[in-house]
């Protein structure tokens, strides 16, 4: 006697812990649950599974590291380990009840009691009491975890980011973790390790904003300088050197025109500039060329997104049709929130529901027809400011230096 062989993967069970429900479940973050059930119904099955396949399985994007930001949660609780580069799921019941007293896992139930170690060698502990201090609340799961995150992966220091927090909940107003962690990835980048030369640069910062208002005013403008405005008047300050006072009689020069401008006043002090460093800039990378090959690059990703999409449309037509019906969607919906009636936030989530199915189904068949999820996507040489040299800080990225050196060869 024997049984039919099961061949379909969903035709089986994926046994969870009860111990994991319990004790971990609830403090996860979703994207880290997903990772590590996906993973587990794959080992279950004896199937084979790198993160590439893993992500393409969970419709995540090539370049995101959210499984292995994953493993590294998971394995800091205990839940998994590392052996020869290979992902291990850890037994709960033996770790906590099968091993002798004195080798029994820590209780799992918060996050940072389970790290406890690493806290007291680190001065983390003081670092978090610092935090809920400023928060006036306790942490939750998600931004402990992301807090441990950004040590792990951008070095960041304690002092670094306890004023991280202090500096966006009380001057910006702002305590959402993601928020937070753009700052601290800001701030480490730059190489700030203390408060003090965080504090140093913001109020640099401070005083560059006011600069900017001091040169729209003197050429007749009452608002707030634009991102390009401040590219070109960064070189003014920085690349050319060049005094306040010099600046505004060169924006002085305005008032004999009718239409006064930043490219009028950014003509005659290249010329100055010119002069005083008796060097011909032809062939020279100047921020106008940087400028120029940011457009460049940033207009090629798009154009070559536009042609992978049209590809996509002429494989797979469903897609170009549940597309269209997503733009319509988002008509609607701007029309809907311009618009008045007591159902109106009912129609808005409706619509935004609707897209969100939308997604989910173009997500679904190209992961059948084995095209990428981020296939169609723009793909930015730097994802942090799309190609355009300015952070969402509305300070210069971090790509500059690297952009500078290929604009230089670009410009031959």
């Amino acid at each position: 006697m024997k049984r039919d062989k099961i061949y379909n993967e969903y035709m089986f069970d994926t046994k969870v812990e009860n111990i994991f429900i319990n004790e971990y479940m609830k403090d996860a973050p979703a994207d880290f649950l997903k990772v590590y059930l996906m993973a587990l119904m794959f080992t279950d099955l004896g199937k084979e599974m790198d993160e590439e396949k893993l992500k393409k399985s969970l419709g995540i994007a090539a370049d995101d590291d959210v499984v292995e930001r994953a493993w590294k949660y998971w394995e800091r609780l205990g839940v998994v380990r590392r052996e020869k580069g290979e992902i291990v799921f850890v037994s709960l019941k033996e770790s906590l009840y099968g091993k002798k007293k004195s080798e029994k896992q820590k209780a799992p139930s918060d996050v940072v009691e389970a790290s406890l170690h690493i806290l007291d060698d680190s001065g983390l502990k003081a670092m978090f009491t610092s935090i809920e201090k400023i928060m006036n609340r306790p942490l939750n799961g998600r931004e402990t975890e992301s807090i441990l995150g950004w040590i792990d992966v951008t070095g960041a220091t304690p002092e670094i980011i306890s004023y991280a927090y202090k500096y966006c909940v009380e001057t910006m107003k702002k305590e959402n973790v993601n928020y937070v962690g753009k700052v601290v990835e800001s701030w480490t980048n730059k190489g700030f390790r203390s408060r003090a030369q965080a504090e140093e640069y913001l109020e640099e910062m401070d005083n560059r904003h006011y600069m900017y208002k001091r040169v729209l005013r003197a050429m007749g403008f009452s608002r707030n300088a634009t991102e390009n405005e401040k590219a070109i008047m960064d070189t003014w300050f920085d690349d050319f050197d060049f005094s306040m006072d010099m600046i505004l009689e060169a924006c002085a020069k305005t008032s004999g025109i009718s239409n006064p401008n930043m490219n009028y006043v950014n003509t005659v002090l290249m010329n100055w500039n010119k002069e005083k460093t008796g060097k011909d800039e032809t062939g020279e990378v100047t921020q106008k060329h940087v400028g120029e090959y940011y457009d460049f690059i940033r207009e090629k990703a798009e154009r070559e997104a536009k042609e992978r999409k049209e590809e996509v449309y002429t494989a797979i037509p469903e897609i170009k049709k549940l597309d269209d019906q997503m733009k319509n969607n988002y008509i609607s919906l701007t029309k809907t929130a311009l618009g008045g009636g007591a159902d109106k936030n009912e129609a808005m989530n409706r619509l935004k529901a609707e897209n969100d199915k939308i997604r989910e189904r173009i997500k679904m068949l190209l992961t059948e027809n084995r095209v990428p999820v981020d296939y169609m996507e723009v793909r930015y040489k730097c994802p942090l400011c799309k190609d355009t040299g300015m952070t969402d800080e509305g300070i210069r990225c971090q790509c500059y230096i690297e952009r500078e050196k290929e604009a230089a060869q670009w410009q031959k």
